[in-house]
Order: C-alpha cells, then structure tokens, then sequence
C-alpha cells in the first residue's frame, strides 16, 4: 500500500512514480492483470504522484492477447505499457522466442504500449535473439541493466550485450 512505500521512503522526497508490475498470480488461460490495474489505480487515488502503470499482461498467449490490451487500453488509461517477466519461467528461452510470444509482444504497437524485458545476465543471448523479431515501433526497455553479472566478473559480456542492444533504435535501458 501506499503508505507502506511512504514509510519505506523515509524523508526521501519523490516526485512521481510509475507502478511496474509484482508479477501478480497467473495461470495458464488466466491471472490478475486488471485486478492488478485496478489495486494500483485505487491507490493513486490516494496518491496522485503514481502517474503511469506498467503492468503484466500473458504475450504468450499471441493474439489472444488482444482483449486484455483493447480492456486496458479503454479502461485505465494509466497504463502506458507492458512487462512480462520471463526470467523466472521454467523456461526462459522457450518462452520468449516463442512465436506466440513475439506475436503478442508485437501487438503492443496497436495499442502504443511499451515492453519492459526482464532478464538476468545468463538469459543475454536470449535477449539478443528476440529483440530484432520485435517491431521498432515498439519501445523496447531493459529492466535492472540486464542485471549484469559483475560478482561474477561478467563485465565484458555486459558491455558486449549492450553494443549489440544499442544497434536498436528503440531499445532503452533502466
């Protein structure tokens, strides 16, 4: 809650926020997408400094996909892009370079929703492989740096990723 993050905060003084999703409960077929929206947007209204919201939403499901962006997109114009978090999957590399899941990243551009990509430093290639595939009307962002492995002395991989990574106009890193 809100006044949770107002405590953790301290006297430190913030401006404006933007709500990435907490990878809210999904199942095959289903999960809290909107309910997430919908918990986030009750506490704007409570704080108006939560300006934007990127929540989850299931892009492995291709097209079908659609309806969830089309609700989003007419209900809760707080939303202004996507993430789904892949590194935790049973299979990172499976799932990202799936057909369907590049086909439901790909939808976002109807909708003019950014991507937040979200992997650790040894899921890089996976990375690599699947952001040519991604149309470059798409804002592309990086999540954590790619969380790079630098305790484990992995800064020329690090560096490697992120020249091949610049090489797209609409990739960002945060």
């Amino acid at each position: 809650h809100i006044e949770d993050y107002q405590r953790d905060c301290g006297k430190l003084k913030i401006e404006a926020m933007v709500f990435l999703e907490c990878y809210a409960d999904f199942w095959e077929g289903g999960g809290q997408y909107i309910e997430e929206v919908q918990f986030v947007e009750d506490e704007a209204k409570r704080d108006p400094r939560i300006k934007t919201i990127i929540p989850m939403a299931p892009v492995e499901w291709g097209k079908k996909v659609d309806v969830i962006l089309q609700k989003m997109k007419d209900h809760h114009p707080s939303v202004h892009g996507i993430r789904r978090i892949m590194e935790f999957d049973k299979n990172p590399r499976a799932l990202t370079l799936s057909a369907n899941f590049i086909e439901g990243v790909n939808c976002l551009e109807k909708f003019d929703y950014s991507f937040d990509i979200t992997p650790n430093y040894t899921q890089m290639d996976i990375i690599r492989e699947f952001v040519p595939k991604i149309s470059s009307q798409i804002p592309l962002i990086l999540d954590h740096c790619g969380k790079p492995g630098i305790a484990q002395g992995a800064l020329t991989q690090f560096r490697d990723d992120l020249r091949d990574l610049a090489r797209h106009k609409n990739m960002w890193v945060k």
